[in-house]
């Protein structure tokens, strides 16, 4: 299958994705999304949407691995793009509980959907900083700096909130802003003019 199409699917699935996202929330009044990070909502009524969401995206970037497979075969992208959307979808079908790890007894689920979506953030850092390099497109580049600054900040803030025995209030928040800068880097990843345009 040429890289066109692929990269076309991929596009459409990711928009379905954050609409979908977008839908659970919007459903889901009395959680507070400035607090809550996404994965909390997969065991409320309306939770369903996000493990269809994270499949949608496991699928489109899928789609984006196999497109970058076709046009840059040379290229090593390809195989951690695949590895992240495997993780993904390993993540929507292990849910997190509805409360902070810190907040409850752990469980082997609860734990699983963790070990997978850290695995899943990772490969993304990972898939972003190799290919930034093959492509040498500024644009790349700054959206994986930012990428990783944001996630810095977030690691560094939650981390010395929890250490004099707070609950991080923004977590949500920086959660939804880091998963922005990766979808709007998913959507640059490809430039304008691909064969068949």
């Amino acid at each position: 299958m040429r890289a066109k199409p692929l990269v076309q699917i991929g596009r459409i699935l990711l928009a379905a994705a954050f609409a979908l996202l977008w839908w659970m929330q919007s459903c889901e009044p009395g959680m507070n999304p400035v607090y809550a990070p996404i994965s909390l909502y997969a065991r409320l009524r309306h939770g369903w949407m996000l493990g269809l969401a994270l499949l949608l995206m496991a699928a489109a970037i899928a789609a984006f691995s196999c497109a970058y497979r076709s046009l840059f075969a040379k290229n090593n992208g390809a195989k951690p793009l695949l590895l992240l959307s495997a993780a993904i979808v390993l993540a929507a079908l292990f849910r997190a509980h509805t409360y902070f790890p810190w907040e409850g007894p752990p469980t082997a689920v609860g734990t699983l959907h963790m070990l997978f979506g850290v695995s899943g953030f990772l490969l993304f850092a990972y898939s972003a900083f190799v290919i930034s390099l093959e492509r040498q497109r500024r644009v790349l580049k700054i959206l994986t700096a930012v990428f990783f600054a944001a996630s810095a900040f977030t690691c560094a803030e939650a981390g010395m909130t929890l250490l004099i025995h707070q609950k991080p209030q923004y977590l949500g928040l920086e959660e939804r802003m880091i998963m922005l800068v990766a979808f709007v880097w998913f959507y640059v990843l490809f430039p304008l003019g691909l064969p068949g345009d």
